[in-house]
């Protein structure tokens, strides 16, 4: 018998009777109706095959009784898919996978009744594990099975009994046209009505020996399966130096996605390729239709960038796969459309985005369950725009400007100036990117004046630490001590920077009573401040740990020293600059009790030993010799001197000289200036007067009795900050210097702490330079504090009459011009 034989028609003679359900009244198909009477008359019978042709299929003899078997596609086994004579190819597909095997007997002689017992799918043989039965009692093996009854009369076509056989879905996909589902079908015969099955002492067999009849045969269904294919997409992107075609399979095509994009920086082109490909096919010759459209993703959504409504493809048989859809600007498009608009050129204003494609398609050929029917989306190819920017915070406020910081000097009742910020509080470079979203801290403080020797730095710093008050955080350790420090404004919302924001005015105003000194100070801390266009997007995203704080701005509260001249005027060639300083009790300022030339500007300076008036300040002046200002330069003030005392060392009664060669040193006041009452010249390279020199008043009978100190130096004159009177003429070819800190001009060794003893100098001063470091008085807190100068400069009469007694030619003081003043008014 065939292999593939469907229907049995099955001779009772092999197995008595088979069993029909009870009550079963569904209808029986004219072929298979057919089949059964010619049963009944007995003869060879042939079967038809699916190619059309016959086989033999049995030979009935003289049966009483005879069965068959046929598979529907359809519960009530009208629409024949395999019969003894009639085949059809059952069209499975995912909406139609179920089919029937039914059984039908017509008794031949009298009424006839009996059971099929073991009715059941052979488990484990051909495609049995890719089917579901029910019921499920009819899968199994030996011993197992589902049963059938009959019982009617004669010439009573009826159908007796059904399996029902789902293909499961995972099978479907394997089949292609022609192919077969097969599996075993088996069953027992009882001529009685039971539904007890046989055991496997008696169901034991495939081949009809024994008591039971027990046979199995192969159900072969051919199927017909739909148009169906499977398809690969893809979106990738490359970056590039230039706008340019490439191939598809351009290895610079990559798909790195949302999770890890590629870097794409400013200036570079971005090009985006979408294809479909088709493969699998269960057909030689496919043709079918297709359509798409292409997405890029800023961050705000989808934009669509290119469509094709409608396009027919097919594929021939030779073809192992078939590109459906090459779009992009590439050498080998399919079914591409404005390629250009996938490719785009990298612009500042994209920083910090990552940039995606994707396609929309939808790929079809004919129908049966819309398996082939392919609406779906690429996967997203994406590209990061890193950041580039190295931001500074610049806080600017009177002359601190360029980002720096320092102290701004203000009085202890001054006024502190007013932020002028024109938007430039965050200092971004012109040749990067925007800026990524920016975090900041506006920190004040204050310094105590016990700290004032600590300098405010003008340098920015970066870490990790947010904490702006920390004690291991910059500002901290740059005092070594806040007080009162507190994050005044912030933001970490990440939202961009308000421009706006003057963060000096967040400066704290100085407090009632504050001691000189004192600093309050305010600064502006930033996150992330830097990013690099050679940085991945998690490199960037990492930068939000970074710290950039400003070098912070000091409102310091000082005292503005005052220097008053006694006795003389004041000559200086380039100019006269001092402080004047608007106070509660009035303004104070530094003057000179006669007359100020100058042949530069004068600034702030008073002249008639007065706080408001300068009728005797003479400014832009050329010509010394109207005024009487002696000698045109330091050397020949020098050079007439020591025409008068030879620079060698000697020691008379009247006069000692001594000459210093060293390069410094330092003047012992108590070994060299003792109390006989002589003149005293010393001449030196750099001197130091670490102790006061006093020339003590002394009853004189004649010009001759006065005696001088006169100090010369080929460099400086520095004087000790514990120096507080000095009867001396100074002169130097370099600077003189009322405050060096243990003999070091070192500026900020300048402090309230060091330098606040007021200086008197008694005699004349010249000098290239004359510095003024002391800090005394000139707080303006009282009335009486006006008048007390840091610095005395004064030249009593004795001088005159002592350099007039020493004048007998070369440096003979001449007068040549006299104005009546005052003392002092």
């Amino acid at each position: 018998m065939n292999s593939r034989r469907i229907l049995l028609a099955i001779a009772l003679s092999f197995f008595g009777v088979i069993a029909l359900s009870k009550g079963a009244s569904a209808g029986v198909p004219l072929s298979v109706q057919r089949q059964l009477r010619d049963a009944c008359r007995g003869g060879t019978m042939d079967q038809v095959e699916y190619d059309g042709s016959t086989s033999f299929f049995e030979e009935y003899g003289n049966n009483d009784v005879v069965s068959a078997n046929w598979v529907s596609s359809d519960i009530n086994g009208d629409n024949v898919v395999n019969a003894v004579y009639e085949k059809r190819n059952f069209e499975i597909s995912e909406n139609n996978r179920i089919f029937y095997m039914n059984t039908a007997v017509l008794p031949c002689r009298g009424h006839q009744s009996g059971t099929a017992v073991n009715v059941r799918v052979d488990a484990g043989r051909y495609n049995a594990g890719d089917l579901i039965v029910s019921p499920p009692r009819a899968y199994g093996t030996y011993g197992q099975g589902h049963y059938h009854q009959y019982n009617f009369g004669q010439g009573q076509l009826m159908r007796s009994g059904q399996i029902k056989i789902i293909v499961k879905s995972s099978a479907i996909n394997r089949l292609r046209d022609g192919d077969y589902i097969s599996f075993s079908f088996h069953q027992c015969a009882k001529p009685n009505l039971t539904d007890i099955n046989y055991g496997t002492d008696i169901d034991n067999n495939d081949i009809g020996k024994g008591p039971g009849g027990c046979y199995s045969r192969k159900i072969d269904i051919r199927v017909k399966v739909p148009n169906r294919f499977n398809v690969e997409s893809s979106t990738r992107a490359a970056v590039l130096n230039s706008s340019q075609s490439l191939n598809s399979n351009d290895s610079r095509f990559r798909d790195n996605g949302r999770s890890n994009p590629q870097v794409a920086r400013v200036g570079q082109w971005v090009s985006f390729r979408h294809r479909v490909t088709a493969k699998d096919f269960n057909r030689p010759d496919v043709q079918g239709f297709g359509s798409y459209t292409t997405f890029r993703n800023n961050g705000s959504g989808d934009t669509p960038i290119s469509s094709n409504g409608g396009f027919i493809w097919r594929r021939y048989g030779y073809e192992s796969q078939k590109t459906l859809i090459n779009q992009g600007l590439l050498t080998d498009p399919v079914n591409s459309v404005n390629g250009n608009n996938e490719t785009f050129r990298v612009t500042r204003d994209m920083a910090g985005r990552t940039i995606c494609s994707s396609m929309a398609y939808r790929i079809e050929a004919g129908d049966v369950d819309g398996r082939n029917r392919y609406n779906q989306r690429t996967n997203e190819a994406c590209v990061y725009v890193p950041y580039n920017f190295d931001i500074t915070p610049c806080v600017q406020i009177d002359r601190i400007r360029n980002c720096s910081g320092g102290d701004i000097d203000v009085p202890t009742d001054g006024r502190i100036p007013p932020d002028p910020n024109n938007g430039e509080e965050i200092e971004v470079p012109d040749n990067g990117t925007r800026t990524s979203p920016i975090k900041y801290k506006i920190t004040t403080w204050r310094v105590p004046a016990v700290r004032e020797a600590r300098p405010t730095v003008n340098n920015r710093r970066e870490n990790e630490n947010g904490d702006t008050c920390a004690a291991n955080n910059f500002y901290w350790q740059v005092y070594q001590g806040l007080e009162n420090c507190k994050v005044v404004r912030e933001d970490s919302s990440g939202s961009s920077y308000d421009k706006s924001t003057k963060v000096a005015d967040y400066i704290p105003e100085i407090e009632e009573g504050a001691e000189a000194g004192t600093r309050y100070c305010v600064a502006l801390s930033i996150s992330p401040y830097k990013m690099s266009d050679t940085q991945s997007r998690a490199e960037q995203e990492a930068n939000s740990k970074q710290w950039r704080h400003s070098a912070p701005i000091c409102i310091k509260v000082v005292k503005m020293p005052k220097v008053q001249f006694w006795g003389n005027g004041v000559f200086s060639r380039a100019g006269i600059r001092t402080s004047l300083s608007p106070t509660k009790e009035g303004v104070l300022g530094s003057w000179v009790e006669y007359e100020a030339i100058t042949g530069g500007t004068i600034r702030n300076f008073r002249t008639e030993s007065s706080q408001s008036t300068r009728r005797l300040a003479i400014e832009n002046y050329t010509s010394t010799g109207n005024f009487g200002q002696g000698a045109p330069s330091i050397e020949l003030v020098i050079s007439s001197i020591s025409s008068r005392f030879p620079r060698q060392n000697s020691d008379s009664a009247e006069t000692r000289v001594t000459v210093y060669n060293n390069n410094n040193t330092t003047i012992n006041v108590n070994g060299l200036l003792a109390a006989d009452r002589r003149t005293e010249i010393i001449y030196g390279n750099n001197l130091r007067i670490s102790d006061n020199i006093i020339n003590s008043d002394r009853t004189v009978n004649s010009d001759r009795d006065f005696r001088q100190i006169i100090i010369i130096a080929d460099g400086n004159i520095t004087i000790d900050q514990n120096v507080k009177r000095i009867d001396a003429w100074l002169i130097a070819k370099g600077t003189i210097n009322t405050c060096a800190v243990n003999g070091l001009q070192n500026i900020q060794n300048v402090t309230i702490g060091n330098c606040n003893e007021q200086l008197q100098i008694r005699g004349g001063t010249l000098s290239n330079r004359l510095r003024l470091w002391r800090t005394f008085g000139s707080d303006g807190k009282t009335a009486s504090s006006l008048s007390e100068p840091a610095e005395i400069i004064k030249q009593s009469a004795d001088t005159y009459l002592w350099s007039q007694a020493q004048s007998g030619g070369q440096g003979k003081i001449v007068t040549t011009y006299t104005k009546e003043l005052p003392v002092r008014y």
